[in-house]
């Protein structure tokens, strides 16, 4: 999938049609912000202080629904 997606590099749209960058499954179902679906995510959360060194961080599975 990864070597498609660099060859695609980027989802075209056309006035008839798109060239989606991922996998259909992808594009209109997992990766999708469809309204009032739950959707799965997974979240890292870091703080950072002024040198750029991480001192604390989060790993975090999240459910979430895109409202209209």
């Amino acid at each position: 999938m990864d070597k498609e997606a660099a060859h695609r590099s980027t989802t075209v749209y056309l006035v008839d049609r798109r060239t989606d960058m991922l996998p259909k499954l992808l594009t209109e179902n997992l990766c999708s912000l469809v309204a009032n679906i739950d959707h799965l995510a997974f979240s890292v959360i870091w703080e950072i202080d002024s040198n750029a060194n991480v001192y604390i961080y989060l790993y975090k599975l999240n459910i979430y629904q895109k409202k209209r």
